[in-house]
């Protein structure tokens, strides 16, 4: 399998704004929700979150998908292994050949989060990843649980 049949995503986020996010959380955000929490009041940092998770529409992302025996879904747990359990799905479905730079280039992930961050990952109609692949297997990621297991494959 060579390299050139595998997409390459471009995951470079500026400098600046990284500062500026960076700078905007500690100066802003964090007294914030401390001075919300000493008053009583719901912390800010997690009505951010739960806006940021809900803003993953999962039957936007999903839109026009069919699953097929060719995909393999992985889901885990929060904070549980979810991108070693990928690398090992993929190893699986490549035969123990996977190469790649990057482990989002090769898995797709299409519940990954806001749209911003989406372009991070490969998407649910690119095929390039289940051609090369010796198995014809396809993995994706989902985090949406309940979702993935009322799907039926064809």
């Amino acid at each position: 399998m060579s390299d050139a049949s595998l997409p390459k995503l471009d995951r470079h986020v500026p400098k600046p704004g990284i500062w500026l996010f960076w700078a905007m959380f500690y100066v802003a955000i964090v007294p914030l929700n401390w001075l919300l929490t000493k008053l009583g009041r719901r912390p800010l940092l997690v009505s951010l979150m739960n806006r940021s998770q809900m803003g993953c529409k999962h039957a936007e992302v999903s839109r026009g998908y069919e699953p097929t025996r060719h995909d393999v879904f992985v889901s885990t747990f929060a904070k549980s292994g979810t991108n070693w359990m990928m690398q090992i799905a993929h190893q699986v479905s490549f035969r123990g050949e996977g190469d790649y730079e990057h482990i989002h280039d090769v898995v797709c992930w299409p519940d990954m989060g806001p749209k911003s961050t989406r372009r991070m990952s490969i998407p649910l109609d690119d095929t390039r990843v289940r051609a090369a692949s010796p198995s014809h297997l396809r993995v994706i990621v989902s985090s949406r649980t309940t979702r993935t297991r009322q799907a039926q494959p064809k």
